[in-house]
């Protein structure tokens, strides 16, 4: 979906990564999108292992309508054990978990 975001990243080793997506009229987007309706970020790699975000903005489905659902997918063909951090607004959350391929 070209031109509804701006995306960059900052490195800070080679198994850290600061990705930030900033989704223009994002607002907007949460009142008036369908639940189900996404936006995708590019492509990122860490180390050796490739990511992108599924975001959201009024939640992935019906019972999320009215809620912002991201999701961090693995592109790779194996599991990968991860550390992050979300951050909308000012509320922060982090998650650790595994993902499957």
């Amino acid at each position: 979906m070209p031109g509804i975001t701006e995306e960059w990243k900052l490195h800070s080793s080679d198994i850290n990564l600061n990705y930030n997506i900033r989704i223009f009229e994002f607002g907007h987007k949460m009142k008036t999108w369908r639940a189900g309706r996404k936006v995708h970020s590019l492509p990122f790699q860490v180390g050796e292992s490739e990511f992108s975000l599924a975001i959201y903005p009024n939640g992935d489905c019906k019972e999320n309508r009215g809620n912002i659902s991201v999701f961090l997918r693995n592109r790779n063909d194996w599991d990968v054990r991860v550390a992050c951090e979300l951050s909308v607004g000012t509320m922060s959350f982090k998650l650790f978990e595994q993902i499957g391929s």
